[in-house]
């Protein structure tokens, strides 16, 4: 949040980030900053193969995704001016970053399994289901960012690290899945009545019907939008510019929004 800051002094707990599809890790910089004020380090890749999602590489930029935080991870533990805890790791995701957090935490991903749901609910669920990007625009992101994906199987699941608690704001799910277990300790989820992109009926909701078995699940609801979890962008540039995530319908209070919402994660880490 601040380059160079000086370090708290004691042993702190590390929060993983993961962020929303095709977003930025300084999209949540004002949740980043209340949890760093209260003593945790936290990490927030960006990720970088978003642009290959609901092309036939899905599995590979999710698993891309996992490698990431992961990656996050090493660095945190390996910078010797950090004393961590280095037995409990967190993990917080917002909408496909609700995704990553469960991967890193033993979930699976089935490519048919998303294929089946998208078949079976591309009316109702369109937005989720649409590819927005199109093979066209892959393939330019493809030449701009030569990325090397290693080869994943179209149904995959990963070494768990995230052992400790997990929130997830406005998850995507569908695709998703437990094989065996899930090794955090506990999994709160706030869903967004009014979110036309995750919606919590096809999402949130099945999302904690489904991993109630495997841990401690919390779910919460509050209204809103999608993009209401994106920090306030400047007032001369939405007057500027026509960009999706930084518009709010009329009335709507973004930071009155991010500043309940922030309260409530921070409540969920030092219980």
């Amino acid at each position: 949040i601040a380059r160079d800051a000086p370090i708290q002094k004691g042993t702190h707990q590390i929060i993983l980030f993961s962020h929303g599809h095709t977003g930025r890790y300084r999209n949540h910089y004002q949740t980043a900053q209340i949890l760093a004020d209260a003593g945790f380090v936290v990490a927030a890749p960006q990720h970088k193969a978003d642009y290959l999602i609901r092309g036939r590489k899905t599995a590979r930029a999710l698993n891309h995704r996992y490698l990431e935080l992961e990656a996050a991870l090493r660095a945190v533990l390996a910078e010797p001016d950090f004393q961590v805890d280095r037995d409990t790791i967190h993990g917080v995701g917002y909408s496909l970053g609700g995704a990553t957090i469960l991967l890193a935490a033993g979930a699976e991903f089935s490519t048919e399994r998303l294929k089946q749901y998208c078949q079976l609910n591309k009316a109702t669920d369109a937005e989720y289901c649409e590819d927005t990007a199109g093979w066209f625009s892959r393939l330019v992101q493809s030449f701009r960012n030569r990325l090397s994906l290693p080869k994943t199987p179209a149904t995959f699941n990963n070494k768990p690290f995230i052992n400790g608690r997990m929130v997830l704001v406005a998850p995507a799910f569908q695709g998703f899945g437990v094989k065996d277990a899930l090794s955090g300790t506990s999994l709160t989820v706030f869903a967004i009545q009014g979110d036309t992109i995750a919606k919590p009926e096809f999402q949130a909701r099945p999302l904690v019907r489904a991993l109630s078995p495997y841990v401690k699940t919390d779910l919460q609801t509050v209204s809103g939008h999608h993009y209401a979890f994106i920090a306030p962008f400047p007032q001369w540039l939405i007057e500027e510019e026509n960009i999706p995530p930084m518009l709010d319908p009329e009335g709507f209070d973004r930071q009155a929004f991010l500043t309940d919402i922030n309260a409530r994660i921070l409540s969920v880490f030092n219980r």
